[in-house]
């Protein structure tokens, strides 16, 4: 239905996997590392889809899922998005090949499929110019499809049932299996059967666990080096597997976004009084920053806002990262 038409197109069943048992340990480089984990590694179910979801969730998430960020992590090509057009008008014979577009605000990537469950990655790139300025392509002279980067890069994140061992997801974006997990299909009758559900409480830890998979920008796998989980399964215990810095030197990042991150996931782990979690602030279903504007303001303010009344500084949301390349 409608928000995930392009996440089923590939999907098909994908073959059960072993999977080797996972280190213990966060990684942190601080006295006091994020909490071991001792769980397992697991393979990739065969999960309920969001055309499925929609089917009872579609008046509450429906309305709200078609204009989600998450959803649109991979989006079907726009012929007269500004990015593909940009491509085009320069003569480049790669646009008419363009299946997706990866990215938005700060930089887009152009998408193609070749096989089951990959994606394979133009190198040119288009960054949207700054209020008033008109966008630019860039390395867009020795252009090529690259097979290798989207899949050991960006396809854990942006895709969902990205198997590890294989390289290869059952999804195009973000679907509802990537937050809650495998659902009980039984879970009408039971809520609290759902990962994140309202009726339940899981933890802090638990519950930024599903966010820092992909938002720990910085994190690595344990067993495969990548830079997102190895077969994570959202309600487990991501830090079996995903390494995250939460040392003194971690929070040097130029980025206020990575630090924000980073300062929750260390402050929950550690029981810290007033720790937040992501979805304290952060409300998915619907889209929106009203929990956010809620909050009484505090030290985890400052590193956004500066010092001060937060609703009266000015601030900038820097994303900058080397993991997403921009």
């Amino acid at each position: 239905m409608g928000g995930f038409a392009l996440m089923s197109e590939l999907r098909t069943a994908l073959p059960a996997l072993a999977v080797l048992a996972a280190l213990a340990g966060c990684g942190s480089k601080e006295s006091k590392p994020l909490a071991a984990g001792t769980e397992k590694l697991a393979s990739i179910p065969e999960y309920m889809t969001g055309d499925e979801c929609l089917f009872c969730h579609r008046d509450k998430v429906g309305v709200s899922w078609r204009e989600n960020a998450h959803r649109s992590a991979i989006r079907e090509a726009d012929r007269e998005d500004p990015a593909l057009a940009a491509l085009a008008s320069a003569g480049i014979k790669e646009s008419g090949e363009v299946d997706y577009l990866l990215g938005g605000k700060r930089r887009t990537r152009f998408l193609r499929k070749k096989e089951y469950g990959r994606l394979e990655l133009l190198s040119a790139a288009w960054v949207p110019g700054e209020t008033g300025d008109e966008g630019k392509l860039i390395e867009a002279g020795a252009r090529r499809w690259d097979r290798e980067t989207f899949p050991s890069g960006c396809g854990g994140c942006h895709t969902t049932g990205f198997d590890s061992s294989t390289l290869r997801f059952m999804d195009i974006s973000i679907d509802c299996f990537a937050c809650h997990g495998d659902v009980d299909r039984s879970h009408a009758n039971d809520p609290k059967l759902v990962f994140l559900s309202a009726t339940r409480d899981d933890g802090k830890t638990l519950l930024n666990s599903a966010c820092a998979q992909c938002h720990a920008r910085d994190g690595r796998s344990r067993r495969t080096n990548l830079p997102f989980p190895a077969n994570f399964i959202a309600g487990g215990d991501l830090f079996a597997d995903f390494a995250i810095d939460t040392s003194p030197a971690a929070l040097e990042t130029p980025s206020k976004t990575d630090r924000h991150i980073i300062e929750s996931l260390r402050d929950v782990s550690a029981g810290a009084p007033g720790a937040l979690a992501c979805i304290d602030c952060h409300q998915v279903h619907p889209n929106s920053t009203r929990k956010h504007r809620r909050l009484t303001a505090g030290a985890a303010c400052i590193g956004c806002h500066g010092e001060g009344k937060p609703g009266r500084v000015r601030w900038t949301r820097d994303v900058h990262n080397k993991t997403c390349d921009y």
